[in-house]
């Protein structure tokens, strides 16, 4: 299933309910592993990554989302980077 104008609405949605701070959404367009929805959040360090995330995994809106099979493909699957920007990054 494509990532539709209506499905980015509940994932910026639940992200700010929770407390997680979006910096941007991409959608992949070419590739092996389509649908493929890629974001960026912002964190101040470790704890407060964990803290945050815990907060969303446990997330009434977040499990009613995750156990919809019309999303079974699209919600389960995470790569995670933790990233540090350098110097000269625009973020």
């Amino acid at each position: 299933m494509p990532v539709s104008r209506d499905n980015r609405c509940w994932i910026g949605d639940i992200f700010k309910k929770t407390g997680l701070r979006p910096v941007s959404f991409g959608e992949t367009i070419i590739g092996p592993n389509l649908p493929n929805l890629n974001y960026m959040l912002a964190f101040k360090d470790m704890v407060d990554r964990d803290q945050r995330w815990q907060v969303f995994r446990d997330s009434p809106d977040w499990k009613k989302l995750s156990a919809d099979p019309a999303y079974k493909d699209t919600v389960s699957n995470t790569t995670d980077l933790i990233l540090k920007p350098t110097d000269y990054s625009q973020i």
